[in-house]
């Protein structure tokens, strides 16, 4: 695991994927790695990303949805349908991407399709 590691923090997706062929008729995970490396190999340019001083792992997102999604849903006395939670987490996210005008759109075109 450590070798892997050093070559995706170095970039070498490549050779990542050739290295996990050799172990793929052993186990089906190593197939679902393969196609999962091969999908993503051009996000995965880890070492160019540091350089240009980009976060690379998903704390940062991982911290914003615990803050903004669990300060909103996780209130006492709260309850939620998922359903409902997912109509005002669609709201937020509008809102918060200035894309409202394109929200209200998609309900018009959805509300009118019925």
């Amino acid at each position: 695991m450590a070798k892997i590691k050093k070559q995706l923090n170095d970039g070498k997706v490549a050779r990542v994927i050739a290295g996990l062929k050799t172990y793929r008729k052993r186990d089906e995970a190593f197939e679902a790695c393969i196609r999962c490396f091969k999908a993503n190999k051009d996000r995965m340019c880890y070492n160019l990303y540091r350089e240009l001083g980009l976060p690379v792992g998903s704390g940062i997102v991982e911290s914003v949805c615990k803050q903004i999604v669990g300060g909103r849903f996780k209130r006492a006395g709260c309850r939620w349908s998922k359903a409902g939670a997912n109509a005002l987490l669609a709201v937020k996210r509008s809102i918060a991407n200035n894309r409202w005008a394109d929200f209200v759109d998609w309900r018009t075109c959805r509300a009118a399709a019925a």
